[in-house]
């Protein structure tokens, strides 16, 4: 008895598989027989439908008859034809039209694309199961026996698409053809048409198969074609596989992968190589708009691909890449890529985004300039966002990390006399670690972070103590640049967390340098511009003692410690905590020569004495102790700091300083001529009025 074939090839011949074969190969070699004669036999089939079970029958009495006696004196149309391996009646041989259950019979054989192999592994073994039917064969039928996977046409060609076929085998893709492509998964949502869909656009993305000898079964030369190729793979593929297997997003931002049916690992394959092709054709694209769209839409596919660990960190490399390389928008939609990534119900997806986001954003950190920190910032920005999706988790990364720092510090503390040690410490690497992690911290103590909240304060410490450390570290005015951005990241931390830092002792000491009798201010070489604090961490060696050195710094310190002052103008003791800072302040201009830097700060310490008397006024009649915490807790509460004259002061620098930012950008895009930065800064002050008033004062 002859053995029973399996489902699959039952499956291959109730579709026509072996008389598709044989008709592409004719019509490759003879160019005779019109596709339009293929589509007549399809028809009969649907009429014949009813007789598959008598035709099962017919198979089971044949399969009793002695072996090598079954196949005698039949022809190659009745072999055909006869359906001589069966087919189960909840397959059948139904239409291939487009209706959802072809489209889920279609699409077992979506990502097997090697069938035709496997049938040409069973017309292999005739030669074995019945030697006379197999010599039959060879010497009426060799094409049948030399058929070749290379040379399959697609049963929906029709002859003048056939027309457009290269000698090579590849098939030229043409608008007609993706148009019907697009109109069936439009209509039906179509298995079959977004497979081929997406053979054609793997085929036209992926330009180095034919360096590394794979043939490639379509080519498009329109590139306005290929575009529209591009972004009917992108578009179409969440659609179709949302309409087959939906997967389920929770309240809370996070989804489950797509339950676990007989389509959903053929899915998961398509979708992989699907993103892998994407992956390949994102490094020749420079199109930013095509690029928010790949990574928009591809997003979508992330739940289908959770479970396969190669296409995940493929896909995270190429949205990590645009992250920290791309435009804006690019940037922007890459980090919503990782976002989606992130917010699986596996965790270990989670913490994979979060140390590599951490790791290349330190990477980009190597090399910082005013060209590349606003980059920086906005990857800072969005990598923050990230460690607060999943507080638990993230903790133990931020615990590892900035232990790491402490231990950078601590050996940096063990050889400060050496300037490599000092190197380890003071680079841009180390600030913006730093300064990241204030941004972690303040994010997650602004939002509801109940497990945050149990270890907040030790990580906070730790993050204060590396800080203050490193500002210890080298006291030098060449690294006062560096002391001002870890200055300005604890400021960060206190807007946000409420956190007492007693900063006032890393502040003065930079203030009142330039107002020391001992500074000797040397003349400049050469004419130099204001040195712009932002985007240096040393001070370069032109600018070593020189005036417009000690401007810059004056200007940046006085703004931070009024930025400090404002973080403590709601607490009841801030006239006592101010009192060492006006008195500090008051003797260096005493002790100073006079001139812009000693006026400026001046005006400042009216400012914080203003401050401390409307906090006095406003206490003047409260009835309970310093001690009574729920009553102090309370006045704090109400108190508008708004209104407060060191606020009112702040809003105006603030101000200041931006109209000197907009004008620095301007001038860096050519958007307008730089003017001066005093005129600048005048102009605004005259627009509040506030700062008219002090220098009158000072005149007097």
């Amino acid at each position: 008895m002859v053995k029973k074939s399996t489902k699959r090839t039952r499956k291959f011949a109730a579709k026509g598989g072996i008389q598709a074969a044989i008709n592409a190969r004719r019509k490759h070699q003879k160019k005779a027989r019109p596709i339009i004669a293929k589509k007549v036999e399809r028809a009969k089939a649907r009429e014949g439908k009813g007789a598959a079970g008598q035709d099962r029958q017919e198979e089971e009495s044949e399969e009793e008859l002695p072996e090598g006696t079954k196949f005698k004196g039949m022809s190659v149309d009745d072999f055909l034809k006869g359906d001589f391996m069966g087919d189960n009646s909840e397959n059948g041989s139904g239409s291939e039209s487009g209706d959802s259950e072809d489209d889920s019979a279609s699409f077992a054989s979506l990502d097997e694309y090697d069938d035709e192999e496997t049938h040409m592994q069973e017309l292999s073994q005739l030669a074995q199961k019945d030697p006379e039917f197999y010599k039959y064969l060879q010497e009426n039928e060799p094409a049948l026996l030399g058929f070749s996977k290379t040379q399959d046409v697609p049963e929906e060609f029709d002859d003048a698409e056939m027309s457009d076929e290269e000698e090579d085998g590849r098939k030229i893709l043409t608008k007609d053809m993706l148009d019907a492509w697009k109109a069936d998964i439009v209509k039906y949502r179509s298995l079959k048409s977004l497979r081929q869909l997406l053979t054609a656009f793997r085929a036209s993305s992926n330009l180095d198969d034919e360096k590394s000898g794979t043939k490639r079964t379509f080519t498009t030369e329109s590139p306005e074609l290929f575009n529209q190729l591009v972004v009917a793979s992108l578009k179409f593929t969440p659609m179709v596989l949302m309409h087959h297997i939906p997967y389920k997003e929770l309240s809370d931002g996070r989804f489950k992968p797509p339950a676990q049916v007989p389509k959903t690992e053929k899915i998961s394959r398509l979708v992989a190589s699907f993103l892998s092709s994407i992956a390949k054709l994102m490094t020749t694209l420079s199109d930013s708009d095509t690029q928010v769209l790949a990574l928009n839409e591809t997003s979508k596919l992330i739940p289908y691909v959770s479970g396969q660990r190669r296409a995940v960190k493929n896909y995270l490399k190429m949205s990590l890449e645009l992250w920290s390389s791309g435009e804006d928008e690019v940037r922007l939609a890459a980090y919503m890529a990782l976002r989606k990534l992130g917010a699986s119900s596996d965790t270990s997806l989670l913490d994979m985004v979060m140390k590599a986001s951490y790791l290349t954003m330190v990477r980009g950190a190597a090399k910082s300039n005013d060209h590349t920190i606003p980059s920086l910032n906005l990857m800072k920005n969005t990598a923050s966002e990230l460690f607060c999706m999943n507080q638990e988790a993230s903790y133990q990364h931020a615990f590892s990390y900035i232990r790491q720092l402490a231990f950078h510090l601590r050996g940096a503390m063990k050889l400060a006399t050496s300037s490599d040690a000092l190197r380890q410490v003071y680079n841009w690497q180390f600030v913006h670690c730093v300064d990241f992690w204030c941004m972690v911290l303040a994010k997650a103590s602004a939002g509801d972070a109940t497990v945050f909240d149990k270890k907040k304060k030790k990580k906070s410490n730790g993050e204060i103590q590396v800080a203050l450390g490193a500002i210890k570290l080298g006291p030098g005015m060449r690294h006062y640049p560096l002391h001002l951005h870890l200055i300005r990241s604890l400021l960060h931390l206190i807007r946000h967390t409420k956190t007492y830092i007693p900063l006032a002792p890393y502040i003065l000491p930079i203030l009142t340098a330039p107002l020391s009798p001992s500074t000797k201010f040397l003349p400049a070489k050469e004419k130099l511009k204001p040195l712009d604090l932002s985007v240096a961490i040393h001070v370069p060696s032109g600018y070593m003692k020189t005036r417009i050195l000690a401007e810059s710094i004056v200007d940046e310190a006085s703004f931070l410690l009024a930025e400090w002052a404002e973080s403590l103008q709601g607490s009841i003791a801030f006239p006592e905590l101010m009192l060492p800072v006006t008195v500090t302040l008051k003797r260096s201009v005493r002790k100073s020569k006079g001139g812009k830097n000693a006026m400026h700060v001046k005006t400042l310490v009216e400012r914080i004495e203003d401050g401390c008397k409307w906090v006095e006024s406003k206490r003047a009649n409260v009835r309970f102790a310093p001690g009574d915490g729920r009553e102090v807790d309370a006045w704090e509460g109400s108190i508008d700091i708004e209104d407060s004259p060191v606020a009112k002061w702040v809003k105006v620098q603030r101000k200041a300083r931006a109209v000197r930012e907009e004008m620095k950008r301007k001038a860096a895009t050519g958007e307008g001529e730089m003017l001066d930065d005093e005129e600048s800064v005048a102009e605004s002050m005259d627009e509040d009025g506030n700062d008219d008033d002090a220098e009158d004062d000072d005149d007097e």
